[in-house]
C-alpha cells in the first residue's frame, strides 16, 4: 500500500490519486500524481526536466508540453499560482521545485529491496501485472519458471525497479540483469529489460545513450535471436534505429512486426508522422486511443491534422476541449500554433500572450511584446523572442537552440534559423526528426541547408 504524504495543507493519497485538505478534495490523473510524488521525493530541491522525463515519461515520445500540462493540473488542484507560488516553483530553463513543506505520516521502511520484494505477495502481484503489460509472451523455454529461485527474484526485482521509472535505481536494475544473464544466458527477457533500462532517456537526447547505441543494438539483436517473436524487443529496437541511428527502413520494418500491441501503435504513429505519412499516423493514433483511452486527448489528434495542414479540421478538434481545457497549457500551445498557421495573427498573438504569462514573463516583457506586435505583427514578436529575450522561458516550442530557430523563421531571419537548426542537429535533439513534417518549417523548404539537414536525418524532402 502506498503511503500517505502531507504536502502543505493537503494530504496526498497516492493509492487513490486523491488530494484532500479537509474542505476540498481533488482526483489527480496518473501522470500529474507521478510528477507530484517525484517533486515530493526531492522537496526543496530543483528537479530537472530531464529527470522528470526519465521518471514520469520514460520511453515515451513526448515534448516538454506534457510536463507543462501536468504542472498546470497540479497548480490548479492546489489553487497555486505560477507567479506567486506556494507549492510549485518554476526554475527557469531547468525544471521545478516543490517549495511547500512535506511530511510522511507513515514513512516507507528502508532496507534491502530483494528481501522485502520476496516477502510481499502484494508487491509480487503488482510486479507480475507490470511484467505482463511490458513483456509480451514468449515461447515456453523463456518462461520465468525456468529461472532458479534466486535468479528469478533478481530478474523480478530488476523489472520492478525499471517500471518505477526511478532513474537513480536504473544502475541497480542493470547490475541485477547482468547477473541474471551471466547465470541464464539464454533468457531473452533479461536482455530486453536490460536494453529498456539503458534506453530510458532515448527521447531526451541522452549523450551517453547515443554513445552506447551500438551496444544496445547488440543486446536487442541477441534477444531477438533467442526469442524472434518478442514484440517489446522489436519496438525498442525500432525506436533505437529511428531516434539514434536514423535508419528508418529498419525502424519501419520492426514497427510493423511489433503490431498490433497498443504501445506499438503509439510509437509507430510518431514514426509515421515524422515520415510525412499523416493518414497512417492518424489511424495508428486512433487505434492506440481505442485500446488506451486515457493515454491521449483531442490535442494529439488535432496536432496530426495540423501537421497535415488541415487547419480547419484541427481547429474543430481542439475547440471540442474549450469548455474543459481553458487552463491546460497544451491546449493553448495547440490553439496558438493552429491560429498562426492559419494566418489569424490576432488570435495567435492572444494565445501567445496567455502562454507567456503562464510561463512567468513579467508585465514589462508583455509590454515589449505588445509593442512589437503593434509594429510588426507576429514577425516582431518572434524577433523579440529570438534576439531580445534573455529569459527564454518555455512556450511550447521546445528549448534552445530549436525554439530559437522556430522564432527566427517567423521573424524572417532564415539564415540564423538554419544556423540554430544545425546546432540542434549537432546536439542530436530528437525533435529534429519531425522537421520534414512540421509546417512551421515550410519557409525553409527551398533552402539547400535545410534540405541538407533532411538528407542527413534520412527524412523525405520536397
Amino acid at each position: 500500500m502506498k503511503p500517505m504524504i502531507q504536502i502543505g495543507q493537503w494530504k496526498v493519497d497516492a493509492e487513490r490519486n486523491i488530494i484532500d485538505n479537509g474542505q476540498q478534495q481533488h482526483q489527480l490523473e496518473q501522470k500529474p500524481l507521478e510528477l507530484l510524488l517525484l517533486l515530493a521525493e526531492h522537496a526543496g530541491q530543483d528537479v530537472s526536466k530531464a529527470e522528470i522525463f526519465a521518471r514520469v515519461w520514460a520511453g515515451k515520445v513526448v515534448t516538454e508540453d506534457v510536463i507543462y500540462v501536468a504542472i498546470n493540473a497540479l497548480r490548479k488542484a492546489f489553487n497555486d499560482k505560477a507567479r506567486s507560488p506556494c507549492y510549485i516553483k518554476t526554475i527557469s530553463g531547468y525544471g521545478y521545485r516543490l517549495i511547500a513543506e512535506v511530511s510522511h505520516p507513515e514513512p516507507r521502511a528502508k532496507g534491502g529491496l530483494t528481501k522485502a520484494f520476496i516477502a510481499s505477495a502484494g508487491v509480487i502481484a503488482v510486479l507480475l501485472s507490470v511484467v505482463l503489460l511490458w513483456n509480451l509472451p514468449v515461447s515456453a523455454p523463456q518462461s520465468q519458471q525456468d529461472l532458479a529461485g534466486d535468479t528469478l527474484a533478481q530478474y523480478q526485482e530488476a523489472t520492478y525497479l525499471i517500471n518505477q521509472h526511478d532513474l537513480s535505481a536504473y544502475p541497480q536494475a542493470i547490475t541485477l540483469l547482468q547477473e541474471v544473464i551471466s547465470i541464464a544466458p539464454q533468457y531473452a527477457p533479461a536482455y530486453v529489460q536490460l536494453a529498456k533500462a539503458k534506453m530510458a532517456n532515448l527521447f531526451n537526447g541522452d549523450p551517453q545513450l547515443l554513445k552506447d547505441k551500438k551496444q544496445i543494438e547488440g543486446i536487442l539483436l541477441h534477444a531477438l535471436s533467442l526469442a524472434p517473436d518478442n514484440k517489446l524487443a522489436k519496438v525498442l529496437l525500432a525506436n533505437l534505429y529511428f531516434i539514434a541511428f536514423h535508419q528508418h527502413d529498419k525502424a519501419n520494418e520492426l514497427f510493423q512486426q511489433a503490431l498490433p500491441e497498443a504501445y506499438s501503435h503509439y510509437f509507430y504513429s510518431q514514426f509515421l508522422l515524422a515520415m510525412g505519412e499523416f493518414e497512417q499516423a492518424l489511424q495508428h493514433t486512433q487505434w492506440h486511443i481505442q485500446q488506451y483511452p486515457s493515454e491521449y486527448s483531442k490535442e494529439a489528434v488535432a496536432w496530426i491534422y495540423t501537421m497535415n495542414q488541415e487547419y480547419d479540421v484541427a481547429l474543430k478538434e481542439i475547440t471540442k476541449l474549450q469548455k474543459y481545457a481553458k487552463s491546460n497549457v497544451y491546449y493553448h500551445v495547440s490553439l496558438q500554433a493552429i491560429y498562426e498557421l492559419k494566418g489569424q495573427q490576432e488570435n495567435a498573438f492572444n494565445e501567445l500572450i496567455w502562454l507567456m504569462e503562464d510561463a512567468g514573463y513579467v508585465e514589462s516583457d508583455i509590454s515589449q511584446v505588445k509593442s512589437a506586435f503593434a509594429k510588426d505583427q507576429l514577425a516582431g514578436v518572434y524577433h523579440w523572442l529570438a534576439f531580445v529575450d534573455s529569459k527564454q522561458l518555455p512556450l511550447g516550442q521546445y528549448q534552445p537552440p530549436l525554439s530559437l530557430a522556430r522564432y527566427a523563421i517567423v521573424a524572417g531571419q532564415h539564415g540564423q534559423a538554419l544556423t540554430w537548426l544545425e546546432q540542434a542537429y549537432e546536439s542530436q535533439h530528437p525533435a529534429v526528426l519531425w522537421l520534414a513534417a512540421d509546417p512551421k518549417y515550410a519557409p525553409l523548404r527551398d533552402e539547400p541547408r535545410f534540405n541538407a539537414l533532411l538528407s542527413q536525418l534520412g527524412l523525405p524532402q520536397g
